[in-house]
């Protein structure tokens, strides 16, 4: 069993542990909310809710934990839409966001290389927000008598101790990173947090609709001693999607075929992605074309 899977079985079997210890120390409540007509309807809607602002306060947790410790929002995106810092003016875009219903990206305002910056904070902001407000949630249902936000208030701790669990335990599902393990591997290796920091100023450059093909080469220059590094993938795929642009096939294709060989199902969107372009790749030479027609679809669903 890899550290990725038991990671996740952990995380599942702990938030099963509290969420049962937390129905049994509420059970008097589960019978007086029994005795509402249509209670489950409003428990539902009200789950529903949580789940929504829960992602609110888990993003909105990194923003303000990241500008107490020095950083600047550079863009922030829930459900779908992102607000993006183009030019000290922030605009709205639909853009779609592979496996979370929210992300922010900030850099360091007193260091603009951000290799050596201050993180912990920045990064648990979320898993610290979506905590306090399971407690003020569950300490709030002893003081109030109102069934109905006592049923709201229920399924906010209920989803609050998934979300905080989840995200604080490390894990990575399919490529996509959780709070946890990012500050898991920033302390591990000292040269993640400098690939991490370059990949999210490339994703910037597509966001703000800057071309990818006149951004500086240097941004994507991955030494071979940092190419076992975390994150190092990531920063690989964005090389070879430059490398594409710029014309220079042969480099891109050498550059995905080896980033696909070191990937595994934990990677699966990054692997999706990688293959993707390495079909582009190929049709740009004439030899496939049929295949990366779906794979042009693929890419624009991710």
């Amino acid at each position: 069993m890899n550290d990725g899977r038991r990671a996740r079985i952990i995380s599942f079997g702990l938030s099963i542990i509290l969420l049962i210890v937390f129905v049994y120390f509420t059970k008097e409540n589960i019978i007086k909310f029994a005795d509402l007509d249509y209670w489950l309807i409003y428990f539902s809607i009200f789950l529903i809710l949580s789940v929504i602002i829960y992602s609110v306060i888990h993003e909105s947790g990194h923003v303000i934990f990241g500008w107490a410790t020095g950083y600047k929002l550079d863009a922030f995106a829930l459900f779908g839409y992102v607000f993006i810092n183009s030019d000290n003016r922030y605009i709205l875009k639909r853009v779609k966001i592979p496996g979370t219903a929210g992300a922010n990206m900030m850099h360091y305002a007193k260091d603009k290389t951000s290799a050596s910056a201050p993180y912990m904070l920045y990064v648990l902001g979320g898993v610290l927000t979506t905590g306090v407000a399971t407690i003020i949630s569950a300490i709030s249902m002893k003081f109030i008598n109102n069934v109905y936000v006592e049923i709201f208030l229920y399924t906010m701790v209920f989803v609050g101790l998934v979300f905080t669990v989840y995200n604080a335990i490390p894990t990575k599902v399919k490529g996509i990173y959780n709070d946890g393990m990012i500050v898991k591997l920033f302390k591990k290796d000292d040269r993640s947090q400098e690939i991490f920091n370059k990949a999210q100023d490339i994703s910037l450059i597509s966001l703000r609709e800057f071309s990818i093909k006149d951004a500086p080469e240097e941004l994507f220059e991955i030494s071979e001693s940092y190419k076992s590094a975390p994150f190092a993938n990531e920063l690989r795929v964005n090389r070879s999607e430059y490398l594409m642009y710029n014309e220079r096939y042969r480099e891109a294709e050498l550059e995905l075929e080896d980033v696909i060989q070191n990937l595994d199902e934990s990677d699966k969107n990054l692997k999706d992605i990688a293959t993707c372009f390495l079909l582009l790749e190929y049709r740009s030479t004439t030899r496939i074309r049929k295949k990366s027609k779906g794979c042009i679809k693929t890419i624009r669903k991710i």
